[in-house]
């Protein structure tokens, strides 16, 4: 990929890359829908869809973009976040798409060509249904959790989040919030109420070996994630029926190669990542393999489609917790219940402070075929 690709093609594979980099609720809510305007030069305009997008991008994740487009291009470029307009139709396929132009003191994107006079056609991106930010009332720190005397709410954490891992990623989840327990506890700046504290813990160098051998009962491959197998597409073939098509079960991370049906079973780094509590850069080959890692230390309050997850029991609990600590919290349950958000885990304000590591750790080759 060069700087001189097509507009759509240039900056789709920035996309494609940025997904790879962040939460999926992140992506979807901030990058999906972005476009790229016009990249003359070392000028980039890229539309988003509202003020907010705007707002985000520029302050949270702008150095991230600024690294995918150099990591893909060679080049060093300068960012503009441009708010685009709905007039009506959407952008043809082979529109060539220009500068942002100022109307009325405020931008708007507009498609360049011989039949199109400036102003005559623009394009906008949905707004958020309630027409504000996601899920900003959730991230609570860890350290607001504690400033309660005697009664530190940070039990929230073993009470909710991690049977939420556990029932939504199943045994990974539950070792995966054990290994994030266990290193928080490890890292030299757990005291919270330090004035250097920082969310994200320092970055340490493991070795995956070593990285396992925090937990009981956890080999390299629990980590990273492998490849399963299908039980019916393996009794099938013993019975000496093998299937002739996939059983669909593990749809659509799997692959059909008759007589054999094998999957991915996702890894506990991966639900970190997928999470958005840990970040890593990836280091040396196969015989010197090193992963840095930082994990985030304060989980946000469940959203609703995340409490789903629960069992009936803990959603009723959980609705009683938001109830019994609203004033320490300042979330109110009728506020919490109109959350749509799938995750409020980048809605903290300090995400970009102490952090080093850029990357998530994924394996999934499944994943990683449908999106690029």
């Amino acid at each position: 990929m060069t700087a001189f690709d097509p507009p759509e093609q240039l900056w789709d594979q920035v996309v494609q890359q940025l997904r790879l980099q962040m939460t999926q609720a992140t992506f979807e809510s901030w990058i999906k829908d972005t476009m790229l305007l016009s990249n003359e030069g070392s000028e980039w305009q890229i539309g988003v869809k509202n003020s907010f997008a705007r707002e985000w991008l520029e302050n949270r994740l702008k150095p991230t973009i600024l690294a995918t487009i150099f990591h893909l291009t060679g080049q060093e470029v300068r960012l503009e976040f441009v708010v685009v307009e709905e007039v009506g139709e959407p952008i043809p396929a082979q529109a060539v798409i220009s500068p942002a132009e100022r109307v009325n003191g405020t931008h708007r994107a507009v498609l360049a060509g011989p039949q199109v006079a400036a102003g005559d056609t623009t394009i906008t991106l949905p707004d958020f249904p309630d027409g504000g930010e996601r899920g900003s009332g959730l991230a609570i720190d860890i350290r607001q959790l504690n400033r309660t005397g005697y009664q530190p709410l940070t039990n929230y954490y073993p009470l909710f989040v991690e049977p939420y891992l556990q029932r939504r990623w199943d045994t990974p989840g539950q070792k995966a919030y054990a290994l994030w327990e266990k290193v928080i506890a490890l890292d030299g700046q757990q005291v919270i109420n330090n004035s250097r504290f920082c969310n994200w813990t320092r970055p340490v160098t493991y070795s995956l070996k070593e990285l396992a051998s925090l937990l009981a009962d956890t080999s390299i491959q629990d980590l990273t994630g492998r490849y399963g197998y299908c039980w019916q597409a393996n009794e099938a073939r013993h019975q000496g029926q093998p299937l002739a098509a996939c059983c669909q079960l593990y749809q659509p991370d799997c692959r059909f190669e008759s007589p054999t049906c094998k999957h991915w079973r996702l890894g506990i780094l991966e639900v970190l990542s997928l999470e958005g509590v840990q970040m890593v850069e990836e280091t040396g080959g196969r015989k010197n393999y090193r992963l840095t890692s930082q994990f985030w230390r304060s989980w946000p309050i469940l959203t609703p489609h995340q409490v789903e997850y629960l069992p009936p029991n803990l959603q009723a609990r959980h609705r009683d917790w938001l109830a019994t600590h609203s004033r320490v919290t300042g979330l109110t349950v009728q506020a919490w219940s109109k959350e749509t958000s799938a995750s409020a885990i980048e809605e903290f304000t300090d995400r970009q402070v102490g952090r080093e590591c850029q990357q998530s750790f994924w394996r999934n080759p499944f994943w990683q075929k449908e999106r690029l």
